[in-house]
């Protein structure tokens, strides 16, 4: 059985209630899910669908953050406890041998299975990245460092027009409007198109991985879009 791995950054399960978006949005998967992604719907055991809350806190005293957290997700170590405390939104430096020793590309390379990061990013993203990687620092996320130390392929533009890659927006409407790091030779596409494209991804690997990031970027109030449009 292959694996799709769909990160949303910045979600977490509340109560319902008027000041939270998931109680109304994302109506697929509420359908999925028989009740919406809220703290109530949760725990869902069945032989086919898990929906469970987790402590993001790690035993650790403090608000989770990205960096420490992520690590967590993608290594099965407490990050938090590890680095002595929780540290975002990168991953903190003296982590990083540990992530190389237990990072999921690795783990699934050991398996004998093959890993897709489907994300694409533009060039000088990527570029600034693998050189700060060189001076000690990191700039992405750490699936994208874990990918980066396993020489898994780091996607753009080209894969983004072939539909082997899935853009940050889902629909590729980004890389037609930004100037500087885009390219208006991609075309938008549907929801449906970029799910497909996923899905066509993981019949060619054991495990596909993508990272959607807009979500906490519209709570936080970095992007234009609000938290509504963006789920």
């Amino acid at each position: 059985m292959n694996l799709i791995f769909i990160f949303l950054d910045g979600v977490g399960l509340a109560p319902a209630s008027a000041h939270n978006p998931l109680t109304t949005a994302m109506p697929r998967l509420a359908s999925v899910l028989g009740g919406t992604l809220t703290l109530e719907t949760a725990p869902i055991i069945k032989e086919s669908l898990l929906l469970t809350a987790i402590d993001a806190g790690l035993q650790t005293e403090g608000a989770g953050q990205s960096g420490t957290g992520q690590f967590s997700i993608y290594t099965s170590l407490n990050g938090a406890k590890l680095f002595g405390r929780h540290y975002g939104p990168y991953l903190p430096w003296a982590l990083k041998p540990a992530l190389a020793g237990a990072n999921v590309f690795r783990k699934l390379q050991e398996h004998g299975r093959t890993a897709c990061y489907a994300n694409a990013y533009p060039k000088r993203f990527i570029d600034t990245c693998l050189h700060l990687r060189t001076v000690g620092k990191t700039r992405g996320s750490v699936l994208f460092e874990a990918a980066a130390m396993e020489n898994i392929p780091l996607r753009g533009a080209a894969e983004v027009k072939a539909g082997t890659a899935i853009s940050g927006d889902i629909i590729s409407k980004w890389w037609g409007t930004n100037r500087e790091d885009g390219d208006a030779g991609v075309s938008s596409i549907t929801p449906e198109q970029a799910a497909e494209n996923l899905l066509h991804l993981s019949a060619m690997h054991g495990a596909v991985f993508y990272e959607f990031f807009l979500t906490d970027l519209a709570a936080h109030r970095r992007i234009t879009a609000s938290v509504d449009e963006v789920l």
